[in-house]
């Protein structure tokens, strides 16, 4: 079964131990791709096959699991980031575009499109920097024929909005 598991290290043994367990992600044929955290501790996960995001509130012993209602449906929701503003930053893989996502309307507007694969992202000084893995390249699949060249990291600018 899919969940999350909020591990801590035990300071005595040096081991892993289970601090929490949230079985509400099995949903679609992928579960959980993108998973952030909001300047208030939250856990923002986003469902990779089912295109939904989950808020996780007080994450441990006590979480408290919500869905976001987005304002339509994200394909092959990967990659999640904060942005400056507090906005989501999300990889739509189905549509290679990165978006923006307002966490308490699920408003959802598109910043760029026309990436290739989009997979995971980071922010740093004012842009989101996105790795795209092409594999909606049919050329992955075929065995009769090299793969496109390489991997990539596009650098997208955010504008003073997201």
């Amino acid at each position: 079964e899919m969940c999350i598991r909020d591990r801590r290290i035990d300071g005595r043994t040096g081991q892993f131990m289970l601090a929490a367990e949230v079985a509400r992600f099995r949903d679609g044929t992928l579960g959980p791709a993108g998973i952030t955290q909001t300047a208030n501790g939250d856990l923002l996960v986003g469902l990779f096959s089912a295109g939904r995001l989950f808020r996780v509130a007080n994450p441990g012993p006590r979480a408290r699991v919500a869905e976001i209602a987005l304002a339509r449906p994200v394909v092959r929701l990967d990659g999640l980031a904060m942005a400056p503003s507090g906005r989501l930053l999300g990889l739509e893989g189905g549509a290679g575009a990165l978006l923006s996502i307002d966490i308490e309307t699920g408003e959802i507007e598109t910043i760029a499109n026309g990436l290739r694969g989009p997979v995971n992202l980071t922010v740093r000084d004012g842009a989101a920097y996105v790795s795209e893995s092409m594999i909606t390249n049919p050329a992955l699949f075929n065995v009769n024929r090299p793969p496109a060249d390489g991997f990539f990291i596009r650098r997208v600018p955010l504008s003073f909005q997201e």
